[in-house]
């Protein structure tokens, strides 16, 4: 069965439209640069968590602490962690991811090149627990801002390529902090860490990017199809004029009638409306009979 010109017109369109590339995917690569940004913000937490396992015993002669006591600094880093993990997602869903991750990686950075000037036992496990509470509240944002970024069909691999950052961050970390320690003081690493912090809170603030700018990312083909599919709904299609179609047709002109004569106190129209009824019903009965 073959469709109307005028009504093949719009179907034709609307699969031209589904299969075309659209403007809105040419700034498609910036997705990556959002991931890049992200990538960044969740290894540099692991730079800044990992620092303390290769400056523990340089701090511990420093700060005249005990090898045993090392340990509560590690405790009140991971307690702010959960913390701010617990929460994070929360908070993203809130204000949104970009502001999410600045306002994490900002007080990190303070709290890391804080962590520079420690001179005591307890300055040093309360600015540890701010460090943690502030790096775990990034996860969430990371997170959020990659799926909205990336589409059913990327997502996998964009997921994957940001997971490899705490693996990354453990490998530079272990290769390079025991030689960053060898020039100079662990207080100094971490007021490197702090400086390097800071870049990275402010390349999210500026790089990362709003999620109203994501109309041209991964989902734009989903939104296409979809496009699509709403224009072949709104194509016309003729509608055969059935049996029932006409039932309803004179229900409501019998319908009509009768309120139209009891409104005009008629009885001209309510007689006019009670006889095509009883010849419907006549009509009805006469079918029976056959």
């Amino acid at each position: 069965m073959s469709l109307p010109v005028d009504a093949a017109a719009p179907i034709e369109a609307a699969t031209a439209a589904a299969s075309a590339r659209p403007p809105a995917l040419a700034a498609q690569p910036y997705r990556w640069v959002v991931l890049a940004v992200a990538f960044a913000a969740f290894l540099v937490t692991f730079l800044d968590r990992l620092a303390w396992a290769n400056a523990n015993l340089s701090a511990s002669k420093s700060l005249d602490i005990s090898i045993a006591a090392l340990g509560v600094f590690v405790t009140a880093f991971y307690a702010g962690y959960v913390s701010a993990s617990a929460l994070g997602g929360f908070v993203a869903d809130r204000i949104g991811p970009r502001r999410m991750l600045f306002l994490a990686l900002a007080p990190l950075a303070v709290a890391t090149f804080l962590f520079g000037f420690t001179s005591s036992f307890v300055m040093g496990v309360a600015l540890q627990g701010l460090m943690g509470l502030f790096a775990g509240a990034d996860y969430a944002a990371c997170v959020k801002i990659v799926a909205a970024w990336f589409g059913s069909a990327e997502r996998g691999r964009a997921f994957g390529l940001f997971s490899t950052a705490p693996s990354i961050g453990v490998t530079l970390a272990n290769a390079t902090f025991p030689a960053l320690l060898g020039l100079f003081d662990w207080h100094l690493l971490y007021r490197g860490l702090g400086c390097l912090t800071a870049v990275v809170a402010l390349s999210c603030l500026f790089f990362a990017g709003r999620l109203a700018n994501a109309q041209g990312a991964g989902s734009e083909r989903c939104r296409t199809r979809c496009a699509a599919a709403t224009r072949l709904e709104a194509v016309p299609r003729p509608q055969p004029r059935s049996d029932r179609g006409r039932r309803l047709r004179r229900e409501l002109g019998h319908l009509g009638l009768r309120v139209l004569g009891d409104r005009l106190d008629d009885p001209r129209l309510s007689a006019l409306s009670r006889r095509c009824r009883s010849g419907r019903g006549d009509l009805r009965s006469r079918r029976r009979r056959v």
